[in-house]
């Protein structure tokens, strides 16, 4: 038996490659670059080639560890160096490659949370991926054992579903303004889900919400911001050249689904989303987007609400070209 080298790139030294299908995974000896181990017919040997050379950034700092989650959305999870963590979308048959930063909520002090490791463990549904999570909580340093919340799939129970970090779950037997079991935010300033209805509360030394109305079920957390940026736009049209001259996005439209709050503009400042009505709904926004002028045309989406916001689709009206 024989071996044949098939590329000399290296494996970094401690982060686990991970196995997806029919490819390899793995982390290059400097720690920077994620590289995609398959098989290429054409050339008859194994090739690795490089899956962050879109977002060379994501990776900056270097990985300590990694893991892969198996389920309706696979996901290779990385943590970094400095605490926080990048994932990559990642479905091989359907040449899908998408990357993702998660920098978790500070505490009130304003110490960022970082993450030690990850793990995927397999339970009877579904493929889970847990964390070991240093935080902290009211001048305390502790480590917790978290699980990262199931993607929100359609139809889902929108006041249900976990849109806040270090989160947990209460049920009550019946309605009440009092909940207890929070003890791990003592002290913390979160964001609140109860029946539905979003609250900002103070958690009691004792670990006890308290919600201004009574609520049988209540999902509390500290509150986070999520933000999406287009690549930057640049019109398919011949009578006009676009790129390096100033552009301005003036009018978006936006197909989401069962948003309750965001906000929407771009780089340089963005302004709160106006609903047609209240609710949860699936609808087509508009919005205008004053007073802006740049190199590049970059529409960008922020949420902090305790509900999820997803786009389906981003149609930008701009005017451009001019020097």
């Amino acid at each position: 038996m024989s071996f044949q080298q098939q590329s000399a790139y290296g494996c970094h030294k401690t982060v686990l490659p991970q196995r997806s299908h029919s490819a390899l995974l793995f982390m290059q000896r400097d720690g920077e670059v994620c590289r995609e181990l398959t098989y290429e017919f054409s050339q008859d040997r194994f090739i690795a080639p490089n899956i962050t050379v879109l977002s060379e950034h994501i990776t900056d700092g270097g990985v300590t560890d990694s893991a892969y989650q198996v389920g309706k959305h696979s996901r290779l999870w990385l943590v970094k160096s400095d605490g926080t963590m990048v994932s990559a979308t990642y479905e091989k048959t359907q040449e899908v490659i998408a990357w993702n930063k998660h920098v978790f909520a500070s505490s009130d002090a304003g110490e960022a949370a970082t993450v030690i490791s990850a793990a995927s463990l397999k339970d009877d549904e579904e493929a889970l991926l847990f964390l070991a999570v240093k935080r902290d909580i009211n001048g305390t340093v502790k480590t917790f054992i978290e699980v990262m919340a199931s993607s929100v799939e359609a139809g889902s129970d929108a006041n249900k579903i976990i849109c806040s970090d270090a989160s947990k779950t209460t049920v009550a037997g019946s309605a009440t303004t009092s909940h207890s079991g929070f003890s791990h935010l003592a002290n913390e300033d979160v964001i609140v889900l109860g029946d539905g209805s979003p609250y900002a509360v103070t958690v009691s030394g004792a670990g006890v919400i308290t919600t201004p109305t009574n609520v049988t079920t209540v999902v509390a957390g500290k509150q986070y911001t999520s933000t999406l940026e287009t690549m930057p736009l640049i019109p398919p049209t011949g009578r006009k050249e676009f790129r390096g001259k100033h552009n301005r996005p003036f009018r978006v439209a936006s197909n989401v689904y069962r948003p309750a709050g965001g906000s929407i503009g771009t780089t340089e400042t963005v302004h709160p989303i106006e609903y047609s009505s209240t609710g949860l709904r699936t609808e087509i926004i508009e919005a205008n987007i004053p007073g802006n002028s740049e190199r590049q045309a970059i529409v960008k989406i922020t949420n902090n609400s305790v509900h999820p916001m997803t786009i389906l689709s981003l149609i930008t009206e701009m005017d451009g070209g001019d020097v």
